[in-house]
């Protein structure tokens, strides 16, 4: 209720849509945890959130206002030559892991991209960083993929006219939301709720996710593509890209493909916000989950099934598998959460050993837990 009535209230207000606290997906470990901090802020624990609140503002100022991801002109260049072109299909995904990057395929949407562009559609795949990558990382990928453009957002882009005018801007948001808690005497759990999301607006993870989308927005301006189509699990990032898409091109169709888990209280992803922040189309990976979305949405918003890229429906692996006695365990990207999980599976793996037992681990983290 906090979440979706401040985002609604303020509209349109980058700032707060852009914040990954008013975005409550599933309930993990970390957001547990932050959201038992908040409830019991004392005047040390403010004193820390507005110091580092100013240090990340002095972070930003410190960017350069040009790309510094390689340190030299290659990847400027390259984000040069995205913009003058023209694209149909506009695809946001995710780089996890280096290894990606030796494959043709794109983790979660398969070889959608190359069919389209091998039916002369003009592809553009964005790719969210996860992970620290070099100048000859981005060439091997390059190679590897050659039937459509690639482009890697970048945490460093900062035009340089308007970096003090972007921090007026937050200063601003942050002291209203900071005059809000003190406004909210009546209930110390909302007067914490809003001191914490001023403090914390402009934190790294809120300052990627706005430099990136505004990357988008631009590019969208200048290629006008008929549809931009991202995952969809709701994060913030996603509803920021909607919008900035649609402010640098308003006919452009926003598409999102919901490829994962629905668990109860999946909030985000099921909310309606106002029209810009919202997708034109979601894109679901089976039918009980599109069932679940045209439940929670109005009719402005279609919801089509389009089901898994990776896979044929024969799957000899599959097949191999008798799921009585096979157990698989899904942490999510969190660390914490994997290493719990993988401590109970070990348990229940020596103890249980009639049952083959699984552990897949997020794109982000799998590197961590090989050994």
């Amino acid at each position: 209720d906090f979440s979706d009535k401040e985002i609604n209230k303020y509209y349109p207000n980058e700032y707060i849509l852009n914040h990954y606290f008013f975005h409550p997906t599933t309930f993990n470990y970390n957001k547990l945890r932050e959201l038992k901090k908040i409830s019991e802020l004392s005047n040390l624990d403010k004193l820390k959130l507005r110091i580092n609140f100013y240090i990340s503002l002095i972070f930003f100022i410190c960017k350069k206002p040009y790309f510094r991801l390689f340190d030299n002109s290659y990847y400027k260049n390259n984000f040069e030559k995205i913009i003058r072109k023209k694209y149909e299909y506009v695809f946001v995904s995710h780089l996890n892991n280096k290894d990606q990057l030796c494959s043709k395929n794109d983790q979660y949407f398969g070889d959608l991209p190359e069919i389209l562009s091998k039916k002369n559609k003009r592809v553009l795949l964005l790719l969210i960083p996860h992970c620290k990558i070099k100048e000859n990382d981005f060439l091997n990928l390059k190679r590897n993929i050659n039937s459509y453009d690639i482009y890697i957002l970048s945490n460093n882009f900062l035009q340089e006219n308007n970096v003090f005018e972007e921090v007026t801007r937050v200063i601003k948001e942050r002291r209203r939301l900071l005059k809000t808690s003190k406004n909210n005497s009546h209930s110390k759990l909302k007067r914490n709720l809003y001191h914490y999301a001023g403090e914390k607006l402009f934190s790294k993870d809120n300052q990627n996710t706005l430099l990136q989308a505004k990357q988008v927005s631009r590019i969208i301006s200048k290629s006008r593509p008929k549809n931009i189509i991202t995952t969809y699990e709701g994060h913030n990032w996603e509803r920021l890209f909607y919008f900035f898409a649609k402010k640098g091109y308003k006919k452009i169709k926003c598409l999102g493909y919901q490829h994962t888990l629905i668990f109860e209280k999946n909030h985000s992803v099921k909310r309606e916000l106002k029209s810009l922040y919202n997708p034109d189309y979601i894109l679901t990976s089976g039918i009980l989950s599109s069932k679940i979305m045209k439940k929670s949405f109005s009719k402005d918003i279609k919801v089509n099934v389009l089901g898994s890229t990776k896979f044929n429906k024969k799957n000899k692996t599959a097949d191999l598998l008798n799921i009585h006695e096979a157990i698989i365990f899904l942490p999510s990207g969190e660390e914490e959460e994997a290493v719990f999980f993988t401590n109970f599976a070990l348990n229940f793996a020596k103890t249980n050993r009639s049952y083959r037992v699984i552990i897949r681990y997020h794109p982000v983290i799998r590197d961590k837990f090989k050994k």
